[in-house]
């Protein structure tokens, strides 16, 4: 509906957020004003967008700490902080991003925590405080990979795949504008996965998938096995622990490369652009 006619759901969220005005809802007020300052944003709408973003961060600020008050605090300060790295105030965005990284702990909210953790470091990218954004893309993407290894099944880690590429491909570009090439090829080919399509015909398909699936089972449970006694406090993440993921990673990847020739399965890449 909204797509048809875009001034339906503005409509909307401007009747909503004067029903709300009056009652108790504070948060869901907040909420609203969220919702109605990205609206404006997605229409191009940026000074509007941003005098409601400004009304709805500062309203959030009081909010209490309850679920429902953080949860707001988020959807604002995730929306606003957008806006402002889209206009290159990425001071202006660190702010805000600092202060919602504080409403959830990893393990209560672990996929919003990692996508907090990747807009921090996009802005530390920009600023070229480059040792500041290794920090925050490491944490943010071990936290993707705990995210990925705790979904259910491949349905499950096939969603958060999609939900982090863009970020991932973020980090990616970031390492190689910074010369850092051998970690960006680590990255690349640790997302790139096997194929059935050339064993499925197979006379013996099932012990071939068998041996793909335990693999994979092996390589997940050692990397959650990683990182499942860290801190809540991620961002206090020593240097040594994205060191040792490195060289999990790369051993991972040559039992990977050496069940493939063993199987004659080749692989190809996630996405076109982790490939490039």
């Amino acid at each position: 509906m909204a797509n048809k006619n875009p001034s339906i759901s503005l409509m909307w969220l401007l009747k909503a957020k004067e029903t709300l005005k009056n009652t108790r809802y504070k948060y869901d007020i907040v909420t609203v004003e969220g919702e109605l300052g990205h609206k404006l944003y997605n229409d191009w709408q940026f000074d509007k967008a941003e005098a409601v973003f400004k009304e709805a961060w500062m309203s959030a600020l009081n909010l209490g700490n309850s679920q429902g008050d953080r949860w707001a605090r988020w959807v604002v300060g995730k929306y606003y902080s957008n806006l402002l790295q889209y206009t290159n105030r990425h001071s202006e965005a660190l702010d805000i991003l600092h202060k919602t990284l504080k409403d959830f702990k990893p393990s209560e909210k672990q996929d919003l925590y990692t996508e907090n953790l990747f807009y921090i470091a996009r802005s530390y990218s920009k600023l070229n405080d480059t040792e500041k954004a290794d920090k925050y893309f490491k944490n943010a993407y071990m936290t993707y990979q705990t995210v990925r290894s705790n979904a259910l099944g491949d349905e499950g880690r096939a969603k958060q795949d999609s939900t982090f590429k863009y970020y991932i491909d973020e980090y990616i570009n970031h390492l190689i504008n910074n010369n850092q090439y051998l970690d960006a090829l680590v990255l690349i080919e640790s997302n790139k996965a096997p194929t059935l399509n050339d064993i499925m015909q197979d006379t013996h398909q099932k012990d071939v998938y068998k041996q793909l699936s335990d693999l994979n089972a092996k390589h997940q449970a050692e990397i959650k096995s990683l990182y499942e006694n860290d801190s809540e406090n991620l961002e206090a993440l020593a240097e040594d622990y994205f060191d040792k993921f490195l060289e999990l990673s790369n051993k991972q990847q040559q039992e990977r490369q050496a069940l493939e020739i063993s199987l004659n399965i080749r692989t190809v890449p996630v996405s076109k652009s982790l490939s490039t």
